[in-house]
């Protein structure tokens, strides 16, 4: 099954209120919601065949079954010409390439898992606009849940931005405890299906993501320059306050959760890579729309490239992905504004604690430690 739907929410209060979100966790925590594997055309066929033998369609009215039957047979022989559509707030039609696996979703395969076949098509009763929206938003709650259950976690929160979008941020790290910062747009957008139906959910399609895709230790220079943007632009910050005498200790408080670098087991941190990383954050950050400008703060990356930290015009922290091998050539990955500064010096915390990235917590706080101590002070006089 997909593993990346976004589930809107309407979709979610809807299923919270009715039990079935509550459903779905105890069928998690039972086991009985597995996965799909690679699906072939072929193997959705046998499925839906199956399912007609069991009887799962015999509850949907005679003249709605047919219309159903019609344009899910049409959509599944001609995907192409029956992609997802999603009109974004500016009026700009976004399409997605649909999958075999949509139609698992939509044909009810994972919502007959906690469902019988007289609730699962009686979409009116739970509030949904129409068949597939309701089958298909009971997928995308699944979805998502099992996803959940099965990541590593990390720090998340949403935001929303000045033109209304919807931004779910995660600080998090790969399985080879690299640092990986994703920005999805889970905008609740007027989304259409495949069969063109008005749905609660949508496939997070590729426009939806940013990312910053960081190599090797590189959380402490990520603190540095949050704590720089945050001092060079004066934003209220709650963690700093006060010397950043709560988080650090809200940051101790979390313990050190073993990963499976041997970072996770380092003690005390080197004091001297410690001032090398917070000398870098004496220069301002450079504004990004100065097209001259070089920042001194950079994330490595490989594949012959680096992530430069810029600032913007509305004190917004901009990272910035630049291809050594296309010269000249540079990709904005992600853009937080100044009520994400907390939640950034936070979430890197956070992930150095859980064990998600190749620094430790201890080295972490050291940091902090550090940047508001009279060494500090003493250091950058001299």
């Amino acid at each position: 099954m997909r593993y990346e739907y976004i589930t809107y929410p309407e979709a979610i209060s809807k299923l919270e209120s009715s039990g079935i979100a509550d459903r779905v966790n105890i069928a998690i925590k039972r086991g009985d919601l597995g996965s799909e594997g690679f699906l072939s055309d072929e193997d959705v066929v046998g499925i839906i065949r199956d399912m007609i033998k069991d009887g799962l369609f015999n509850e949907i009215p005679a003249w709605q079954r047919n219309l159903f039957q019609s344009k899910m047979n049409l959509a599944f022989k001609n995907k192409t010409d029956h992609p997802w559509k999603v009109k974004r707030a500016n009026g700009l039609i976004v399409t997605e390439q649909t999958e075999v696996a949509d139609f698992l979703a939509m044909t009810g395969y994972w919502s007959a898992r906690v469902l019988n076949p007289k609730e699962m098509w009686g979409c009116e009763k739970f509030g949904f606009r129409n068949l597939t929206d309701f089958t298909g938003s009971v997928t995308a709650l699944i979805s998502n849940r099992l996803r959940n259950d099965f990541s590593r976690g990390g720090y998340r929160w949403q935001t929303q931005t000045l033109d209304g979008r919807v931004l779910d941020n995660q600080i998090t790290g790969d399985v080879h405890a690299d640092l990986r910062i994703f920005q999805t747009d889970v905008t609740p957008y007027e989304t259409f299906d495949p069969l063109g139906n008005q749905v609660s959910y949508r496939p997070q399609f590729s426009s939806d993501e940013s990312n910053v895709i960081a190599y090797h230790s590189t959380e402490l220079s990520f603190l540095v320059s949050v704590i720089q943007w945050i001092e060079q632009h004066k934003i209220p910050s709650e963690t700093l306050k006060d010397k950043a005498k709560d988080v650090i200790e809200w940051a101790k408080s979390l313990g050190q959760r073993g990963g499976h670098v041997a970072e996770h087991y380092f003690g005390d941190a080197d004091r001297f890579d410690t001032k090398m990383a917070f000398c870098m954050g004496i220069n301002p950050l450079p504004k990004i729309e100065d097209s001259h400008a070089r920042p001194l703060n950079s994330l490595a990356t490989n594949s012959g490239g680096r992530y430069d930290i810029y600032t913007d015009s509305r004190e917004g922290l901009v990272f910035v992905y630049v291809h050594d091998n296309l010269r000249g050539k540079r990709e904005v990955r992600a853009r937080f504004s100044p009520a994400d500064a907390d939640h950034l010096v936070r979430g890197i915390l956070y992930q150095g604690a859980m064990g998600l990235g190749r620094t430790s917590a201890r080295q972490l706080i050291d940091g902090l430690e550090y940047k508001f101590s009279p060494e500090y002070e003493t250091d950058m006089k001299r």
